[in-house]
């Protein structure tokens, strides 16, 4: 682990767009579930937002990088067939924003596009508003890797797909052109082998960005993107970690996250200890670093962990800003 070497070459990691996509009774990994009856995730005229929606999973929080509605051709819904399940997600027609519907109420139809924060092979939905089959198609880096119609959902309990490969974006929609739903349920994987945590703090170019290109895998290179870097920074400190819960500070052990205001970067926080730290150059806002993971078999299910600390001269009393964590877990090389 303490061997890992830099290399420049980024290794393609493609996956057959006919990897087979199932239903299944339910979820057999650890699962987190946003239920849209959570009281926290109301506001003011039932508007919510996906921190919100990332806080009100449950275990630990829903793995959810986004979640986008595309308006579709179909006419606004009533939300009076199956609401069961009660309060549901629908599309504010103001902005295509995140709505909270109750049942006896109408919403604007949409498509939805689910992003993850890391690699999954679960994923299940509850439809409201709809007696009839959902399309789902999963992606993985932009790639297709599998597709599938769905059971009737004659009531709104949610229903679960699992792919036999990785997949990091779902794009859901009904099987008719006619036809207009809300999502009462979401129900996610909780662990997989890349996942953000915590939260990362704004620079002159927003917040950083850390976004996976390649998973780590036993012999092979492991890659991801930073994006949102200030362009005329020129460099980024990249943190390779052991522990997201402890790290030593100035001789000390203090508990993890740590509040970077301490050294002048208010909103700032430390989510891993800096076992190894290597300073990466860009040309402009975005940057990808990539690292060889050793052929060693023990290597296959350590954990690590990355954040990375874009230069922003005089955007704070620090010069430095910080990313969301990514927790790693180093793949077998026979993993899918």
């Amino acid at each position: 682990m303490m061997q890992l070497l830099r290399v420049a070459a980024l290794a393609a990691f493609c996956v057959s767009a006919t990897a087979q996509v199932t239903q299944i009774p339910q979820m057999t990994v650890g699962a987190s579930v946003i239920d849209m009856d959570t009281a926290s995730l109301g506001t003011s005229g039932g508007v919510t937002t996906i921190a919100a929606l990332r806080t009100a999973g449950t275990n630990g929080g829903a793995p959810l990088a986004d979640l986008r509605f595309i308006p579709n051709t179909a006419v606004q819904g009533y939300y009076n067939t199956n609401p069961e399940l009660g309060r549901a997600l629908g599309r504010r027609a103001s902005d295509n924003g995140l709505q909270l519907i109750a049942p006896y109420n109408t919403f604007e139809a949409f498509d939805a596009e689910i992003a993850l924060d890391f690699p999954s092979t679960q994923f299940g939905i509850a439809i409201g508003d709809w007696i009839g089959s959902m399309v789902l198609e999963f992606y993985y880096l932009g790639n297709l890797v599998g597709s599938i119609t769905s059971s009737p959902y004659t009531t709104a309990d949610a229903k679960f797909f699992q792919s036999v490969a990785f997949f990091d974006l779902i794009k859901v929609r009904a099987d008719t052109a006619s036809a207009n739903w809300v999502i009462p349920q979401l129900h996610f994987q909780s662990a997989g082998p890349w996942r953000l945590y915590g939260s990362g703090c704004a620079g002159s170019n927003g917040v950083p960005q850390l976004s996976l290109v390649s998973l780590p895998r036993v012999g092979n290179v492991y890659s991801y993107a930073v994006s949102n870097l200030p362009p005329a920074s020129g460099f980024f400190v990249n943190i390779f970690g052991l522990s997201s819960s402890t790290a030593n500070v100035g001789g000390n052990t203090v508990p993890l996250p740590y509040d970077l205001n301490t050294f002048g970067a208010p909103g700032c926080f430390a989510l891993c200890d800096l076992a190894i730290t290597t300073y990466e150059f860009a040309a402009g806002s975005t940057a990808t670093f990539s690292t060889l993971i050793p052929n060693e078999p023990a290597l296959a299910n350590v954990t690590f962990f990355n954040q990375v600390y874009p230069f922003d001269q005089n955007y704070n009393a620090l010069n430095f800003t910080s990313s969301r964590g990514a927790r790693v877990i180093i793949l077998d090389a026979s993993a899918p």
